[in-house]
């Protein structure tokens, strides 16, 4: 299970680290589309979130996106070029979310995975559950990123659904369901608010019912280490880590042109 609300405030600060005035607010008056790109092609997996046996097929849509990040993004701004003036901006927002979304897995995933391993909770070299759902609760307010996923017009829903049915059609030779995005959306925005469970099956940790830990944030900078061996030692809190990933994230989307 991905983060969420960590990528939401990620993407938030990112904003505020965009330097060209055009690019900036094209993002601002889109923010629901900048803050689902945030959340990645990991969107997907939560359409069957509910689910008490999850969809193999929608987990490989989720891995040969995510997987393929760099041909995505080649893809998407092809896309977007190609479109009318209006819908060029909704799904450049969304690109630019993107961005975000690489940053947080880079620079965020290794403290959250090495928060995991901790506790005896690591999931085949990524952050349990567990951790991803209790970080987010302690960094941020997931009603408040449900709010900003319930604002997004359908019209420009349609045009990311139309980005990623042409993406999949070309790499995979397979047309996803109709409505599938919007109902994904759907169902992470009540993720983020009901006592349901998050994570299917499992039904072990809820949004709405999960505690905050404040050692998370890690403010004090203790030591940690990158279970994937990238980064070595650190002691940068988690505050420290969304900035230096929305910084980063900026330089990228400073490369886009409306």
């Amino acid at each position: 299970m991905p983060t969420v609300c960590i990528n939401y405030e990620c993407a938030a600060k990112a904003a505020t680290f965009i330097k060209d005035d055009d690019t900036r607010k094209n993002c601002e008056e889109h923010s629901g589309l900048f803050a689902l790109g945030a959340v990645g092609p990991d969107i997907f997996g939560f359409y069957d979130v509910y689910a008490r046996d999850k969809d193999k097929w929608i987990a490989s849509l989720v891995s040969s996106a995510s997987s393929a990040l760099p041909d995505f993004l080649s893809f998407a701004s092809d896309y977007a070029g190609k479109l009318p003036m209006a819908e060029k901006k909704a799904a450049t927002a969304y690109i630019c979310g993107i961005y975000v979304y690489f940053e947080v897995r880079r620079q965020i995933y290794p403290y959250l995975a090495s928060l995991s391993l901790k506790d005896g909770r690591k999931e085949e070299n990524v952050p349990s559950d567990y951790t991803c759902v209790t970080a987010d609760v302690t960094f941020s307010r997931p009603d408040e990123v449900s709010r900003v996923l319930n604002g997004i017009p359908a019209a420009d829903l349609d045009v990311i659904s139309g980005l990623y049915g042409r993406f999949f059609e070309k790499t995979r030779r397979e047309i996803i369901p109709d409505g599938m995005l919007v109902s994904a959306v759907e169902r992470l925005s009540e993720a983020l608010t009901k006592k349901r469970p998050p994570i299917g099956a499992k039904g072990e940790y809820y949004y709405a019912s999960a505690d905050a830990d404040e050692a998370m944030l890690n403010e004090a900078r203790e030591k940690w280490q990158d279970p994937f061996g990238s980064a070595g030692f650190s002691k940068l809190s988690l505050g420290d880590l969304v900035r230096y990933a929305a910084k980063d994230a900026s330089v990228w989307i400073a490369r886009l042109a409306l």
